[in-house]
């Protein structure tokens, strides 16, 4: 953990690393000397040359793939049927889940759906022109796949976070894989909340194997349209790899926080705060600006203080950097140029310190309103843009879950009013075809369904402006070439 003055060089160099996401992010072609990627490879290897040879494996042999992946990666030996975790086992399992957890999985579903459900695009209203009906058509995806990661920290909420805006959006089969343990076990938790929120299939299967398994299909694994959810360095390479195969939410980066505060906030609150960002560990990062030098020491002193009772806190302190500013203003214009994760004003007015910044996955307002509500019950999603993606995207959303068809239909009248300009600019961009093909339509309406004999006699010769002694209207005419 670091305490700076934005002010100095140090400070501003520092800033800049982080701003810039330069400061030791997991990176895809960093060669691996680990013991298990030398016994599934075969020699030391990059994140990025492993998954190429699973996506080419698992897109090969399918299932065989699938299943010698499971048993070197994840320690997992089954067959195919195996992979399947089958509704009568769902159904037993979730029933070990503590009642009291039930309770609070079923309030968090609730908010979740709730929010969710108000993102539905009301339908497209037709827009009508003489002769013209231009619409948007609103359609779910048929089939898409949640990945929810295992390890040490099963993510619970990741189930209902992904699976429920699907659902929202009328998806018609979700399924879900994630990662066993040795004994193909997966937590009780999860498959409750895959209950909860509708997924019709669990599989046992993790990483960059599940990932190309739900790209490309395999004998037991149906494709689908579209994957969700976060991963490690693997599973988010492996979305790479196969993104034009089959959509994807986004390519997560390590989790983010930047917190602006005053001296009216908390320093155990700010401590706490902080330290809950840092133990998502991976490269997390978690910043602290404020104009108060006092408040900013207070806190150091606090995490410090925590850590002594809690050692496996020392990875998210070390992930803490604290800044001094000149004002909350100046905060604020760090932040919008960071374009963090999550933002948390803990400050006075904090929507007018909000007002001037534009870029950001989520924002928290107030001391009060603490950054992991947004991860469970606030109805948000958490799956949100990181890296500096919020800049140009979006918090995951109904509308990633759905695709939009545009309805066109004209009438005679209508080509006739508006062919003219089409034609024009068709001509413009050198495609006759196109300028043709609305020609043919105006020339000879009533013979709009024979075949013609010459389609490309006709041409736009010239346009006449003629004024009509009845209306004072210009009249366009398209001459016949002889």
């Amino acid at each position: 953990m670091r305490l700076l003055n934005y002010q100095t060089p140090v400070g501003k160099k520092l800033w800049q690393q982080y701003r810039l996401r330069q400061t030791g992010s997991s990176d895809p072609t960093y060669i691996r000397q680990d013991a298990l990627t030398r016994k599934v490879f075969g020699r030391p290897c990059s994140a990025r040359e492993a998954v190429a040879k699973v996506v080419r494996d698992i897109r090969a042999q399918g299932d065989a793939a699938l299943l010698r992946y499971t048993r070197l990666i994840e320690g997992f030996r089954t067959t195919t049927a195996g992979l399947v975790v089958t509704v009568q086992e769902r159904k037993r399992i979730s029933q070990q889940v503590p009642r009291v957890l039930r309770r609070a999985l079923r309030e968090t579903a609730v908010h979740i759906k709730a929010f969710h459900k108000s993102q539905l695009q009301t339908p497209c209203k037709t827009v009508h022109r003489t002769g013209v009906k231009v619409s948007e058509r609103r359609l779910p995806l048929d089939r898409v796949g949640i990945y929810v990661p295992g390890g040490v920290a099963p993510l619970v909420s990741t189930v209902l976070m992904n699976a429920l805006p699907a659902r929202v959006a009328g998806v018609k089969e979700i399924v879900m894989a994630t990662p066993p343990g040795c004994d193909g076990q997966i937590l009780p938790a999860v498959l409750y909340a895959a209950e909860l929120a509708g997924v019709n299939t669990v599989y046992r299967m993790g990483g960059a194997a599940a990932i190309a398994a739900m790209a490309f299909g395999t004998q037991t694994i149906p494709a689908v349209d579209k994957i969700a959810g976060p991963a490690n360095i693997f599973g988010t390479e492996a979305k790479r790899q196969v993104v034009g195969q089959v959509g994807i939410d986004s390519l997560a980066g390590p989790s983010e926080i930047l917190v602006i505060a005053d001296s009216t906030a908390d320093p155990l609150v700010l401590a706490w705060d902080l330290l809950a960002q840092g133990e998502h560990g991976s490269g997390a990062v978690a910043l602290l600006l404020s104009p108060a030098m006092q408040l900013l020491q207070q806190v150091k002193q606090a995490i410090a203080d925590i850590v002594k009772q809690q050692p496996k806190l020392r990875t998210a302190q070390a992930s803490t950097v604290l800044f001094q500013v000149k004002d909350v203003g100046q905060a604020a214009q760090l932040a919008d140029a960071y374009a963090p994760e999550h933002l948390s004003l803990q400050v006075k007015q904090p929507r007018k310190v909000l007002a001037r910044i534009r870029r950001v996955g989520a924002a928290f307002l107030g001391a009060i309103t603490a950054q992991a509500m947004g991860d469970y019950t606030a109805g948000p999603n958490h799956v949100l843009p990181t890296n500096r993606t919020a800049t140009w995207s979006s918090p995951l959303s109904v509308r990633d879950f759905e695709r939009y068809t545009s309805v066109v239909e004209y009438t005679a009248a209508g080509m006739k009013k508006e062919g003219l300009a089409a034609i024009l600019v068709a001509e413009t961009e050198g495609l006759k075809a196109h300028a043709n093909s609305i020609r043919a339509r105006l020339s000879q309406p009533k013979k709009i369904n024979r075949p013609q004999k010459n389609p490309g006699k006709y041409r736009l010769d010239s346009v006449t402006a003629l004024r009509s002694k009845s209306n004072g209207r210009a009249r366009k005419t398209i001459a016949r070439m002889d």
